[in-house]
């Protein structure tokens, strides 16, 4: 059994293990730490063993782009905690995962925070291939960055790189103009405000009303949700009625106005069609003549529906809101309503709104009812067939031994008519029907001895 003079030269050399062990973990951590801070003074690698170039990033340089970023809202006190001391940070290739803003102009120059992880002793930013302007790593988690500039728009993967390398995918930081893609809702009373929101790209970072324009009106007030998100009230003056296009400004770069995502309505009616230019049309045909739509409020016409069948492109409103011409798409025979869409609804069908479709082929009678009138008096009868689209009473004729002209033809649908005549004044007679193609008088159906006459006593 060990004597007690034994047990406490042993429990020595334990205790003295225990320390040393405890200072080559401390002396480790430092080394470690120590490695994390030398990015403004070490050399490392892309990730692929081609050498980086050293930072150039000066102590004041990268207390302003802190300053910066914390003035922008890229990055709060909180995130300038240092890692907890006495804390070993493994290293790790970087991960990026997210950049703010996410965008901006060719030129650079704008300082965004990236978030991801492993970016203690970072020593080299990259926006794909190109270096940062300038950097300072915050903390392990999150780095403040000045944009460099670039040639061309395009999406830059940013990478980072520590002692263990780099990483080749992550965030993207996209070069050139905001976008804006949708506006909800898209239209507003030209003498009322209205809040609507904006969704696109590259919105982070702007703070001035006048960043945002409705035409040539600035928006009364903006807020900045997220890089895709703004909040914007339409402008406090009675603007003029009319489509106009929202524009997102950001370090004098312009959104595109190219495609309907950045059209705004100033209305406060829906459209009304009063006429057209033309009630009919070749069935089946891709070479119809441009159709003048006329009314009112036609401002941001959008799509142009013909029956089911929609026209959204081609489409052309006039400067006073009063006229829209479109192309007519190619249908099958039978008549149809046109109607307009704008981002405020769909106008209602009405008298002024029917189009017919012709075809090409002769029409047919199946039946005729009532078929039997006095001659004195006349009547309505209802024809049931096909290819009664565009019927008129020059194309309807009631063949007697002196031929009669309906007064009224009305098509309820390329299968049905009402056709009224008058008084047959050579008296009692049977009388065929004739009905001829609209657009083709050599298509005729004749239904023989179709219609009867009779006097009364």
């Amino acid at each position: 059994m060990p004597s007690r003079k034994e047990d406490v030269a042993f429990s020595g050399r334990r205790d003295r293990t225990r320390v040393a062990r405890v200072l080559a973990g401390s002396l480790l951590a430092c080394g470690l730490l120590l490695l994390g801070q030398t990015s403004s003074a070490s050399a490392s690698t892309d990730g692929r063993g081609t050498p980086s170039k050293m930072s150039t990033t000066s102590n004041k340089e990268k207390d302003a782009l802190i300053a910066q970023a914390l003035e922008q809202g890229l990055i709060t006190e909180a995130d300038l905690q240092s890692d907890a001391p006495g804390i070993i940070v493994p290293f790790a290739v970087p991960t990026v995962t997210a950049v703010a803003p996410a965008g901006g102009p060719l030129e650079g120059g704008q300082v965004v925070a990236i978030t991801g992880t492993g970016f203690t002793g970072a020593t080299a930013v990259k926006f794909d291939t190109v270096d940062a302007t300038a950097y300072a790593v915050v903390s392990a988690t999150r780095i403040v960055a000045k944009v460099p500039n670039a040639s061309a728009a395009a999406a830059k993967i940013i990478k980072v790189t520590n002692g263990e390398g780099a990483n080749s995918t992550g965030s993207a930081y996209t070069y050139g103009a905001p976008t804006v893609t949708s506006i909800s809702p898209a239209y507003a009373d030209p003498a009322t405000e209205k809040v609507v929101t904006i969704t696109g790209t590259g919105f982070l970072g702007l703070t001035d009303a006048a960043d945002v324009t409705f035409g040539a009106d600035e928006a009364q007030t903006i807020f900045v949700v997220s890089d895709t998100q703004i909040v914007a009230t339409t402008p406090d003056t009675d603007v003029d009625a009319g489509l106009v296009e929202v524009t997102v400004t950001r370090n004098s770069v312009a959104s595109s106005t190219t495609g309907t995502g950045s059209d705004f309505l100033f209305s406060d009616a829906l459209p009304e069609i009063t006429s057209l230019g033309a009630t009919s049309g070749a069935a089946n045909s891709a070479s119809l003549a441009d159709l003048v739509i006329t009314g009112t409020d036609m401002f941001g016409v959008r799509k142009v529906n013909f029956g089911a069948t929609a026209v959204t492109t081609g489409i052309t409103v006039n400067a006073g809101g009063t006229t829209v011409t479109v192309k007519p798409p190619s249908r099958a025979s039978g008549p149809v309503d046109i109607t307009l869409e704008t981002a405020m609804g769909t106008t209602a069908a009405n008298l002024n709104t029917k189009f017919n479709y012709i075809g090409t082929v002769a029409p047919t009678v199946s039946s005729i009812n009532p078929a039997v009138f006095d001659a004195a008096d006349g009547g309505s009868f209802l024809v049931v067939g096909t290819g009664f689209a565009g019927m008129t009473t020059a194309k309807v004729s009631v063949k007697c031994a002196t031929p009669l002209t309906p007064t009224s033809v009305v098509v309820v649908s390329d299968t049905q008519m009402i056709v009224t005549v008058g008084e047959n004044s050579p008296g009692a007679e049977d009388c065929d029907l004739e009905v001829t193609n609209p657009s083709d008088n050599t298509k005729k159906a004749t239904v023989a001895d179709g219609i009867h006459f009779f006097e009364s006593a």
